[in-house]
Formats: structure tokens, sequence, C-alpha cells
């Protein structure tokens, strides 16, 4: 009896080896890291007002993009794991507030 692999077609891993033979990526690491942080962010921040989640969140997400490409030219994944948190908390603080800024902004009648 011929096996699949001579008559031309070839067994395709499982999803346990894909996800072995896989590498490991920081920036697979930072985006998650990133996004969980605008989420967890927007839901610790929600009480100040509105002013200060924008100024805060601004504040936050310029001084982790100060701190990622240092990160990067100091090879160090945990100062890069550390700005992507900062940075991804306020990108998440300054969308929640500029979604409220306009929502308040937006005429009675559209808001329905």
């Amino acid at each position: 009896m011929e096996s699949t692999e001579q008559r031309g077609q070839v067994q395709r891993p499982d999803a346990r080896e894909r996800a072995e033979a896989r590498p490991r990526r920081p920036a697979d690491t930072s985006c998650t890291t990133s996004r969980a942080a605008a989420a967890l962010g927007q839901i610790a921040f929600a009480r100040p007002a509105r002013a200060v989640q924008l100024r805060l969140g601004f504040a936050l997400m310029a001084a982790g993009l100060v701190v990622l490409p240092v990160a990067a030219l100091l090879p160090s994944l945990w100062l890069f794991l550390v700005g992507s948190v900062v940075a991804g908390t306020g990108l998440g603080l300054g969308f929640r507030a500029s979604v409220a800024t306009v929502a308040a902004l937006a005429e009675p009648a559209l808001a329905r």
C-alpha cells in the first residue's frame, strides 16, 4: 500500500506541532500586551474626569512611545514590554475620553 508521501501528498502537521514550531516573537507579545493594557486602562481609569483622562492618556502614550525605540536600541525585551503597556494604557485612555467628548458634543437627536 502506498503512503501519502509516495503519492505526492504531504501530511500537514497537527495544531500542536505547528504551535511548538512557531517562534515566539516580541512583536506578537508587544501587540497583545498593548491591547490588553488599553482595555484594562479604560476600565481602571473610568472614574476621573474626561479632561484628566485625556491628559493622562496622551502623557502615557507619549512616554510609552519614547520608551519603545529606546528599548529597541538597547535589546531589552522587558523595557520593550513596559513601553508597550504604558503606550497601550495611554491609547485606551485617550480613546475612551475622545469618544466620550464626541458623544457629549453630538446633538441630542443624533445621539439616540
